[in-house]
C-alpha cells in the first residue's frame, strides 16, 4: 500500500492543499483519519480533484466515539457516536456523506500535522473499546477482538489476516465482546461474526 509518510514530511506544518484518495459509499458511515483538522467549512469546500464539478462532501455530517453503553445480560456493548462540526488531525472520526465518493477529493488550505505513528496515528478509548485511527495501510493478525465497519452500517469480526487500506479506523475490544454502533439519528446495528472478507469501508 502507499506510504504517506514523504508527502506528509514534506509539508507538514504548512498550510496546502491536499489529494486524499478515499472512497466512500453515500447514505452510509465510513471510518476516517485524516492528517489534518477538519470542520464544516472544510467539508464544504472540498472539490473533486480531477476539477470535476460539483462538491464532493457537500452536506456529509462528521461523527465521534463519545461512549459505550454496556448490556451485561446479553454481553453486548452499543458504541455511541455523537454528530460535531469538527474534527482534530489524526483523530479517527465517522462521516457519513450524501452522496457516493468514487475519486479522489481536493481538500483546500489545510495545515498537516504528523502523527508520531503512521499506523496509529490516533486513538479514542471509551470503557475497553478503542478507535484506532491510521494514515498508513495497516496490516493485523486474525482477531476475534478487531472490528471493523463494513457496508450498510455494521461490525464485522476478522477471523483471517486483513489489509487495511489508509485513512480509515478500526475497533478493538475485550475478547467475546458482541458490539453495536449507534448515533442520534440510527437504530443499533447489530454485529453479526461474519468473516471479514467483507472489504473495510
Amino acid at each position: 500500500g502507499v506510504d504517506n509518510g514523504p508527502i506528509i514530511d514534506l509539508v507538514k506544518g504548512q498550510k496546502v492543499g491536499m489529494k486524499v484518495d478515499r472512497k466512500m459509499p453515500g447514505g452510509s458511515f465510513s471510518t476516517l483519519c485524516l492528517p489534518f483538522a477538519i470542520n464544516n467549512s472544510i467539508l464544504n469546500a472540498a472539490t473533486w480533484d480531477d476539477g470535476s464539478e460539483g462538491s464532493p462532501l457537500a452536506g456529509a455530517t462528521l461523527w465521534t466515539f463519545s461512549g459505550v453503553e454496556t448490556d451485561e445480560d446479553a454481553n453486548t456493548k452499543t458504541l455511541t457516536f455523537t454528530q460535531t462540526n469538527k474534527v482534530p488531525a489524526n483523530t479517527p472520526f465517522l462521516i457519513l456523506p450524501q452522496n457516493d465518493v468514487a475519486k479522489d477529493i481536493f481538500f483546500h488550505n489545510v495545515t498537516i500535522q504528523k502523527a508520531t505513528e503512521l499506523t496509529n496515528a490516533g486513538e479514542v478509548t471509551h470503557d475497553g473499546i478503542t478507535f484506532h485511527g491510521f494514515i498508513n495501510p495497516v496490516e493485523l493478525e486474525a482477531s476475534p477482538n478487531n472490528f471493523f465497519l463494513v457496508a450498510n452500517n455494521r461490525l464485522a469480526t476478522s477471523y483471517s489476516k486483513s489489509k487495511l487500506p489508509a485513512l480509515r479506523g478500526y475497533f478493538t475490544a475485550q475478547e467475546g465482546a458482541k458490539l453495536q454502533i449507534r448515533t442520534q439519528q440510527g437504530t443499533p446495528s447489530l454485529l453479526d461474526n461474519v468473516n471479514s472478507n467483507i472489504k473495510n469501508i
